[in-house]
């Protein structure tokens, strides 16, 4: 299992061919699985603003559902990580690089927020309850903040880094009958596909920017576990990871 292996890469966390893993479902029901075979999901990209279609400041995205991340057959299993992309229109002027542009404007980006609801419709994401924790410097409160809850599901840009950097740490399970939907709320100051960004400064030259929810991951292919190699995992003579799909399950994950 490539979690053991010490290093991390863009591959850190993806499942391997002799992977156990437990399945564990919302409903209660869970069992142990072998992988046989994984394959890529390729890179899907969701377009959610540009020049023509802005998401303005304080806006937010209609909740869009994503079934074709629904394996259709039984004993598949899809892990799905989800990071933000955006590029530079294309206004045939090649002459700058996105890689300018995005430098320019680094300063806005945690205020995107993505709302994930798994299965659709369901706010499965966060604790149990939310609170007020304040952060006190010299007795006076410093920082007031609401944390917790599962009704807030967000995950904003500091935690949702972009493409460049993205994180096994909200990747998403979805297996046969369940997929997940998003809403994307834009908290910036600025008009995201509408910037009209100047670079360089002064030279006239005029863009807008291009943005997407970029969802890469893998696919499985499972199989039951023998009747030997279940007395192994039961004991932990054999590695597994829990796969839960979606949220925590709504009994327990104890075998």
């Amino acid at each position: 299992m490539q979690w053991h292996k010490g290093s991390y890469t863009r591959m850190s966390y993806f499942l391997e061919p002799d992977d156990y893993i437990l399945l564990v479902q919302h409903t209660g029901e869970k069992n142990f699985k072998r992988i046989v075979a994984r394959e890529p999901t390729g890179a899907m990209l969701i377009e959610f603003a540009n020049s023509t279609n802005p998401l303005n400041s304080g806006e937010k995205t209609n909740e869009f559902e994503c079934d074709f991340l629904e394996p259709r057959r039984q004993d598949r299993l899809f892990q799905i990580r989800p990071s933000l992309l955006m590029v530079v229109e294309d206004t045939g002027r090649r002459e700058i690089g996105p890689a300018n542009i995005i430098a320019g404007i680094q300063y806005f980006i945690a205020d995107i927020y993505l709302y994930i609801q798994h299965p659709v419709g369901s706010k499965r994401l966060g604790t149990d309850i939310s609170q007020t924790v304040e952060i006190t410097v010299g007795g006076s409160p410093h920082i007031t903040q609401t944390l917790g809850g599962v009704g807030r599901g967000i995950l904003s840009a500091v935690m949702l880094p972009f493409v460049d950097d993205m994180t096994e740490l909200y990747d998403i399970w979805t297996y046969f009958g369940a997929y997940p939907s998003f809403i994307i709320e834009n908290n910036t100051n600025i008009n995201l596909g509408n910037e009209n960004f100047e670079w360089p400064s002064g030279s006239g030259l005029i863009y807008n920017l291009k943005y997407f929810l970029a969802l890469v991951g893998m696919k499985y292919l499972l199989v039951d576990v023998t009747p030997q190699e279940l007395e192994l995992l039961k004991s932990r003579e054999l590695d597994y990871i829990g796969v839960t799909i979606p949220g925590v399950d709504i009994r327990t994950t104890k075998l």
